[in-house]
C-alpha cells in the first residue's frame, strides 16, 4: 500500500464509528521501508524484492503483535 491508498482507506473510515486500526504493513519492516511498492509492471527482480519486503514486514508484525509479555 502506498501513501495515497493509505489516505483513501483512512478517509473511507472517517465518520463510520469504526474502531478499526489501519496501518501500513511496511511500518513493521526492520529496514524501515514503510511503503511497499507495487511490482505489477516490474521484472522478476522487482517481484522478488517486493516479496522479500512483504515477508520481512510480516515477520516484524508477528513479532510485535505476538511477542511474549
Amino acid at each position: 500500500m502506498d501513501n495515497a491508498n493509505f489516505k483513501n482507506v483512512q478517509r473511507l473510515l472517517q465518520g463510520t464509528g469504526s474502531k478499526a486500526k489501519v496501518e501500513m504493513l511496511g511500518s513493521y519492516d526492520p529496514k524501515k521501508q514503510k511503503v511497499i511498492s507495487d511490482p505489477w509492471t516490474g521484472s522478476d527482480r522487482v517481484f522478488e524484492e517486493c516479496y522479500q519486503h512483504i515477508y520481512r514486514s510480516l515477520e516484524g508484525f508477528l513479532k510485535t503483535e505476538f511477542a511474549e509479555h
